[in-house]
């Protein structure tokens, strides 16, 4: 009875020591929580790595070893702990039983729906806040985008924007719309934007991918405050906009009259740059 609870040496030639069962700082799972679970598994494969353990039947015995003495006996008891099983049927047979488990490494629309009502009404001054809702975001559309996919790029794009406050939504979608035409701008001129045999063509419903989103929102917010760059902060009279509709009118109508100012000269731009490289051309 001595040896049961001794995990194995390994079978190859290490200098790392497998920590003992015994031992204060070994891996333990002794909860039914999820992540418990898996931080677990990954230590006891980070171990098994490090020992250069090749045998399936002694990783299996070491991942066993550091469970507590019920836990011990019920995983041992799994038909796929027998001798002559691989250590990768034996791990699926106990994730099995947590199928909680599967569901957070593949993700789920109602972990998606939850971190953004965790994360409504994100502000373009809030720089920090919106980057760490965006490696989250970002993270669980990738999980639910594998095939079979239940989430598509527009649909993740527009739950995306809605989490933003309604203003920094706003110039998010001009700034889109603005890039988008001068991408046909420079189509239109015989420019091709960079790597353009390998980015996907906009269409008019779903006019930028998520990571181009999350990269444009994110430059916006590091360049400054929506106050400083459109003269209009998140200031009551704005939310209570409704109440006001002339105001709203009027401030949409300036904001859009600039950015066509800012693209006329783009296209003006374009045009002499044209002109000059014709001239260029016919001088040779």
């Amino acid at each position: 009875m001595a040896g049961v609870n001794v995990p194995p040496a390994g079978n190859g030639v290490a200098s790392f020591k497998v920590p003992r069962a015994w031992e204060s700082n070994v891996p333990k799972f002794t909860t039914e929580d999820k992540d418990d679970l898996r931080d677990f598994i990954e230590q006891v494969d980070d171990i098994i790595a490090l020992a250069q353990i090749t045998n399936d039947d002694e990783k299996k015995k070491l991942l066993t070893a550091y469970l507590p003495a019920k836990k011990r006996e019920i995983w041992r008891a799994l038909s796929e702990y027998t001798a002559g099983t691989t250590y990768a049927n034996f791990k699926k047979a106990v994730l099995d039983a947590y199928p909680e488990m599967k569901e957070d490494l593949d993700g789920t629309l109602e972990e998606l729906e939850k971190l953004c009502a965790e994360n409504r009404n994100i502000k373009r001054a809030e720089e920090g806040r919106l980057k760490r809702f965006g490696m989250r975001f970002r993270t669980l559309v990738k999980k639910l985008s594998q095939a079979p996919a239940i989430i598509l790029n527009k649909e993740a794009c527009r739950r995306y924007l809605d989490a933003l406050e309604r203003g920094f939504a706003e110039n998010l979608r001009m700034a889109i719309n603005t890039r988008n035409l001068i991408k046909d701008d420079l189509v239109q001129a015989g420019i091709q934007p960079a790597a353009a045999q390998n980015t996907l063509d906009h269409r008019k419903e779903d006019p930028i991918i998520l990571d181009e989103l999350i990269k444009m929102a994110e430059r916006l917010a590091n360049k400054g405050s929506t106050e400083v760059t459109w003269g209009d902060e998140d200031s009551p009279e704005v939310k209570r906009s409704d109440r006001f509709p002339t105001v709203k009118i009027e401030r949409r109508d300036a904001r859009l009259e600039e950015l066509g100012g800012e693209l006329s000269g783009l296209r003006d731009a374009f045009a002499v740059s044209q002109k000059q490289a014709k001239v260029a051309h016919e001088s040779d």
